[in-house]
């Protein structure tokens, strides 16, 4: 990759979206972007719910952020190496202010470029000193490193929400289903509950015909009268058995 390039993605990764400078203080949303914390408390005001991201305009419920460390490290990265990147003309190195050198060296403790004449001076004598080079391929690679990091959390944090979206719709499809189950159940109950009320109709009809014979009987000698007692001691409809319990069907159905 050119390194035109990679400065341009260094730029863009570290750059807020709303006040479009390096970050300060950048916060996360649930949708994944970043914004610097001034920016949202700028952008939301007093809200607290409703709240929604300035760069994709998803809306959420509550107003939740948190602090992205990693973000924030890298913007420093980029911000340091920006400021410590030898600027003179044709891509030449920079020149030390006070010796007038070719700035060909980086001091770890004072973490600066300085030149030959700086490393043997008494400022940053014993000091820890690469080559400038060395010490800006070391500034990519943690910055890479950051950047990785960043992009893992943010693939994390979609694969988390695709099965929460995930789980959720499998707890609507089973909910659609307990509701088409008690409508079953709630419909062999009403059927269960016809039939005893015609059985019991059935049952009344043969009373009452049973009570006009005994009334036209009544007025029959005593002889007869005991010939009917007799047959109504013995007498059951075999048309009409007895009506069932309704409240075993929901059972039954239910495999209880």
């Amino acid at each position: 990759m050119a390194s035109g390039s990679v400065a341009e993605c260094l730029q863009q990764e570290t750059t807020c979206p709303v006040c479009l400078q390096y970050f300060a203080e950048p916060m996360m949303l649930d949708c994944g972007h970043n914004i610097c914390c001034a920016c949202l408390t700028r952008c939301w005001g007093a809200a607290e719910t409703n709240v929604s991201c300035p760069q994709c305009r998803e809306t959420f419920p509550q107003r939740h952020m948190r602090p992205n460390r990693h973000l924030a490290n890298v913007t420093q990265l980029v911000k340091q190496l920006r400021t410590e990147r030898p600027s003179g003309p044709g891509g030449e190195m920079g020149v030390c202010e006070k010796h007038r050198e070719p700035l060909k060296l980086y001091c770890e403790e004072d973490q600066m470029p300085i030149c030959v004449v700086c490393d043997r001076s008494r400022e940053h004598r014993g000091h820890s000193v690469l080559p400038l080079e060395e010490a800006v391929e070391g500034f990519k690679e943690q910055i890479q490193n950051q950047l990785d990091h960043l992009k893992r959390v943010k693939d994390l944090k979609k694969r988390r929400r695709a099965q929460g979206e995930q789980a959720r719709a499998e707890l609507l499809e089973h909910e659609y289903r307990l509701l088409a189950r008690l409508e079953e159940l709630d419909l062999a109950i009403y059927n269960s509950i016809n039939g005893a009320i015609t059985q019991f109709s059935c049952n009344i009809s043969h009373l009452s015909s049973l009570i006009a014979q005994l009334e036209e009987k009544q007025q029959q000698p005593t002889r007869e009268l005991v010939v009917w007692e007799r047959i109504l001691g013995s007498y059951l409809p075999d048309d009409c058995p007895p009506p069932t319990d309704p409240s075993s069907t929901g059972g039954d159905f239910l495999g209880l």
